[in-house]
């Protein structure tokens, strides 16, 4: 056919952040074109959409049709969960569409000589202990014989054990020991200080916290740390609210983390793609839902039958081989006319002599397609050669008649 030695062209265009391309760029009939896509930083690909040329892609490939066409790469920017700590010191997130994980190193926070520092991206506690700095006070632990100076806050060793120096009062002179000690306040980890003689004394409130501003979860259950280092779960309770979908978790109302199981029948994003009516030319498609989130097709709004994208196809109508013909057109849409004038519309006619004959119509550009067009072309050829030579037949009949 003709149609070999003319050459079409494909353009590529693309939607978000990245670049589409294609090879070859343009093509004859029948030749394969592929088509690549690469995603910016931060974004994944999402689909080919085929803006005309009313082609069927397989996968990233598509077989050059006797026209221009054109397709669109999709990209979207990444949706990530939240972070969670790994061993390393880093933290991990990962997109709830395509899966591609960020994974970044803990920065931020402090350590002390009691805890380690907590990032201030994943509000996790990570790294070493810092034995040099101290939070607390320089104070006395004092037996009945002896005094050693210590911080409260670690019981680091300031200056080692010694006698009690005595004074006239009944006190050490150098810890004052003997004091009835008043003030400070105690908590979970540590006791009260002295604010006479700056002693510890007294014992440990268990009761008495410094929790975290940050939530921490595991196991599906959120909780604040407590700052002192006790390790104790305060305001622990289950996470909660949320709705999980097919490709997301819930996601808890109250610490704002992912958590739960993956809701394989939730298709929050389903859309419905209208019914196509086959015709000669073109197949058509069955009314279905698709999930834009899973990628699967359904036959009912509910989502309640799943079935596959074959299952939604319609094969083309037979050729029309009836005496007045049918719509033989090539696809480039010219008319064949004979003993009249052919006159074609959005539904497609052929005229002959005095009769009239209207098959064919219009197919939706969104209608999936699929198969090879040329056995189609063949016998469109062959249907319209036969409809020129009944009409030579007819005119040489009338004229004989004559």
């Amino acid at each position: 056919m003709y149609y070999d030695l003319i050459t079409f062209t494909v353009t590529v265009e693309t939607s978000g952040n990245g670049a589409a391309s294609a090879s070859p760029a343009s093509a004859t009939m029948g030749r394969t074109v592929t088509l690549t896509a690469t995603p910016a930083e931060g974004s994944h690909f999402v689909k080919w959409e085929v803006v005309s040329g009313n082609i069927v892609l397989n996968g990233n490939t598509f077989t050059m049709p006797a026209r221009d066409v054109t397709v669109k790469a999709v990209f979207a920017e990444h949706t990530y969960s939240g972070w969670t700590q790994n061993d390393n010191d880093t933290h991990t997130r990962a997109c709830t569409v395509c899966g591609a994980e960020q994974t970044e190193a803990c920065i931020g926070g402090e350590a002390t000589c009691t805890k380690e520092a907590v990032c201030q991206v994943c509000g996790q506690p990570y790294g070493e202990k810092d034995p040099d700095n101290h939070t607390g006070q320089e104070a006395w632990v004092t037996t009945a014989e002896s005094h050693t100076k210590v911080y409260s806050c670690c019981k680091a060793v300031i200056q080692q054990s010694e006698a009690h120096t005595w004074n006239d009062e009944g006190r050490c002179s150098v810890c004052g020991y003997g004091c009835t000690h008043s003030g400070g306040t105690a908590t979970c980890t540590q006791q009260a200080v002295c604010e006479i003689c700056g002693a510890l004394y007294g014992n440990p409130n268990p009761g008495n916290h410094t929790p975290s501003e940050v939530w921490t979860q595991e196991n599906g259950k959120h909780y604040h740390v407590c700052l002192n280092g006790c390790e104790t779960h305060l305001d622990e309770e289950a996470c909660s609210g949320g709705t999980a979908a097919c490709t997301a978790k819930a996601v808890c109302q109250v610490c704002g983390r992912s958590y739960g199981d993956l809701d394989p029948d939730n298709h929050i994003n389903l859309t419905e793609v209208e019914a196509v009516a086959a015709t000669q030319q073109a197949e058509g498609n069955t009314a279905y839902w698709y999930c834009e989130d899973c990628g699967r097709y359904f036959a009912d709004a509910d989502a309640s039958e799943e079935i596959s994208q074959e299952d939604t196809v319609i094969d083309k109508l037979p050729a029309d081989t009836s005496e007045n013909g049918s719509d033989g057109r090539p696809e480039n849409g010219d008319d064949t006319t004979a003993g009249g004038t052919g006159t074609a519309g959005s539904s497609g006619s052929q005229q002959s002599g005095s009769g009239t004959s209207i098959s064919g119509g219009t197919s939706g550009k969104d209608s999936p397609k699929t198969g090879d067009d040329t056995a189609a072309g063949f016998w469109m050829g062959a249907m319209t050669v036969s409809a020129l030579l009944a009409a030579c037949c007819l005119v040489l009949y009338r004229k004989k008649k004559a």
